[in-house]
């Protein structure tokens, strides 16, 4: 029966549970975490057959592919702060308005996804081609940067003195031309 699995699986849970906490706090321990946060549509207990739409967010390592997963009802700020749960350090984010409030918090550096940063100059291709497409072809050259370094198969130490050589000029450079001409 229902009632039946439902408490095998509470079992399981409740048993679980002490290793979900540990990978919580060793995921909140890192200095780097990736994060985002996608919709799910979640069965009511309340009315069979209707959903509701809750969050998963994610929160990843990087460096050792790790990750943690929650789910919020919502996509709130206090749903945010609950999957950070004591986080300090840097997040990148796709710039989604709730994570803003982070920038308040001086334990947390906010940093942007370059993804979503090159779609605001594609957006802007319409009003202002030539600048929009300059800023573009610059972030690609980030994208190659990073493509090398993922196809030579470069550890952490690796990429990290290679973006310094080569994608800390590009970004530089970037920066100098937003300044000047934005």
């Amino acid at each position: 029966s229902k009632s039946t699995f439902g408490n095998w699986s509470t079992q399981h849970i409740n048993q679980i549970e002490p290793l979900y906490v540990a990978h919580q706090k060793q995921i909140a321990a890192y200095g780097y975490l990736q994060v985002d946060e996608s919709p799910i549509k979640v069965q009511c207990e309340e009315v069979k057959g209707k959903t509701h739409l809750g969050y998963m967010w994610v929160s990843r390592y990087p460096q050792s592919n790790q990750v943690l997963f929650t789910y919020q009802r919502g996509r709130t700020i206090q749903a945010m702060l609950s999957h950070l749960n004591g986080f300090k350090g840097i997040i990148q984010t796709d710039g989604y308005q709730s994570y803003e409030h982070l920038e308040k918090n001086p334990d947390i550096i906010l940093i942007a996804c370059w993804a979503h940063t090159r779609r605001y100059f594609d957006q802007a291709r319409d009003q202002d081609k030539e600048r929009s497409e300059k800023i573009k072809k610059k972030i690609q050259s980030l994208y190659t940067i990073e493509e090398h370094a993922r196809e030579n198969k470069f550890n952490a130490e690796q990429r990290q003195n290679y973006r310094q050589e080569f994608a800390i000029p590009i970004l530089n450079q970037i920066r100098e031309y937003i300044d000047v001409n934005v």
